[in-house]
């Protein structure tokens, strides 16, 4: 079985379509070089040391075989993560207790 192959063997099997898989990766990184972050210029290194079973875990529910793609498309979600949690609850307890809510 090729890794390809593999990957949407296992990504059935959890319930993860991979054309949904493909499509999220897809958005992501367009949205990721809309905004500047990927494109041509790489010319920045990473490098490290992460345990087999984390790996091979993010390969399959992202559905990439590439450590170089993989490590991309994760910075690239980390980086494109909604900030909407933390605005939200910055505001807990700045709305006039006399506010009409019309409950």
């Amino acid at each position: 079985m090729t890794a390809g192959a593999l990957v949407k063997h296992k990504a059935k099997r959890r319930g993860l379509r991979p054309d949904v898989l493909v499509a999220r990766r897809r958005l992501t990184m367009r949205h990721a070089e809309a905004e500047g972050l990927v494109g041509d210029d790489k010319s920045a290194r990473i490098a490290g040391r992460v345990s087999r079973r984390l790996l091979e875990t993010a390969r399959e529910k992202a559905g990439i075989r590439s450590d170089t793609e993989l490590l991309e498309y994760a910075l690239a979600a980390i980086a494109l993560q909604d900030d909407f949690g933390d605005r939200l609850f910055s505001h807990e307890g700045k709305v006039p207790k006399d506010v009409d809510l019309e409950f």
